[in-house]
């Protein structure tokens, strides 16, 4: 027995020392703020709205936090260092982690959970993408300018950790701003237009996802594969700035697009409200002065302006 686990870790212990390494200095920092990211959004810490609250963390909340990202930790470095590390493959921890995250909160005691796995779904794939978007123009930078490709960088658990310390400064920055602007951040629910309607939300998903794809695929080809090393180095800075800015300007357009919108709505639905409740003062006021002529006329002017606030909602 003992031979067997000698000869076992003499074999792979290089192997399992690295999942090991790089799963506490590397992986477990980012996964924690990919759950804290989605898990401040979604209101699961909403006691630091109370002024006279304390304590940050609730010792309860530290399993939401812990077991989604030391799970998803150690399966991506599992399937990283032994070779499973292909599109597939590296599905199946993200899937998981989120899975983790719905069960170790307590949506499930809701009772509406899908409304509320929805917006988590959507603000733990943002997550995601700050994630890559904070990594991939730095890391494009330095790849390009030394000789190093992605997988010596990865097999270099020093070298790994000191590449990630940039990308961990903005996205634990981040965190920090929420922390300070707690109140603020879980009061404004910037997301609440889009949760409440389930086409609007269906359809921000959707684009989420779709650019969090584009953004994969490039971080794959531009990153591990550099197929932009022979090109002049202004085309690589415009082609990388040019990835990077593509899902940046589509989420974007969207959020802006869609309450762009939603304003002129509630506006013309103000301005409709106000009128009619102007035209109830008049009546009001005819009522007492028994001018019945007048009512009627502000009755058939009522009539058009319902008429027109119907032909406007169901356009």
């Amino acid at each position: 027995m003992y031979n067997m686990v000698y000869s076992f870790l003499e074999t792979h212990g290089n192997t399992i020392s690295k999942i090991i390494l790089n799963t506490i200095f590397v992986s477990i920092p980012e996964e924690i703020y990919l759950v804290m990211f989605t898990l401040i959004l979604t209101g699961e810490f909403d006691y630091w709205q109370f002024k006279g609250y304390k304590r940050l963390i609730n010792k309860g909340d530290w399993s939401k936090i812990l077991i989604p990202s030391i799970t998803f930790a150690v399966m991506s470095n599992i399937f990283r260092y032994t070779g499973l590390n292909n599109a597939i493959y590296s599905i199946i921890p993200i899937i998981i982690m989120f899975i983790l995250i719905v069960l170790t909160s307590e949506v499930l005691k809701d009772g509406n959970p899908s409304r509320w796995i929805k917006r988590a779904l959507l603000i733990y794939i943002i997550a995601a993408l700050s994630v890559g978007l904070s990594e991939f123009l730095y890391t494009s930078i330095i790849l390009y300018s030394t000789n190093l490709t992605m997988v010596e960088v990865n097999n270099n658990i020093t070298l790994n950790f000191v590449m990630s310390l940039p990308a961990r400064v903005i996205q634990y920055t981040l965190l920090i701003y929420f922390v300070l602007r707690k109140r603020t951040v879980l009061k404004g629910n910037i997301f609440k237009i889009f949760t409440s309607n389930h086409l609007l939300m269906n359809l921000f998903i959707f684009i989420v996802i779709l650019n969090s794809a584009f953004l994969a695929i490039l971080y794959k080809i531009i990153i591990y594969n550099k197929v932009l090393i022979n090109l002049p180095n202004i085309i690589k800075a415009i082609i990388i700035m040019g990835v990077m800015t593509v899902p940046v300007l589509n989420i974007t357009g969207f959020i802006l697009a869609t309450y762009y919108l939603e304003n002129k709505a509630l506006i013309s639905k103000k301005k409709t409200s106000n009128t009619l409740e102007n035209i109830l003062n008049d009546i009001k006021t005819y009522t007492v002065n028994n001018n019945y002529e007048t009512i009627q006329w502000k009755l058939k002017d009522i009539c058009t302006k319902i008429e027109d606030a119907v032909d406007y909602i169901n356009k």
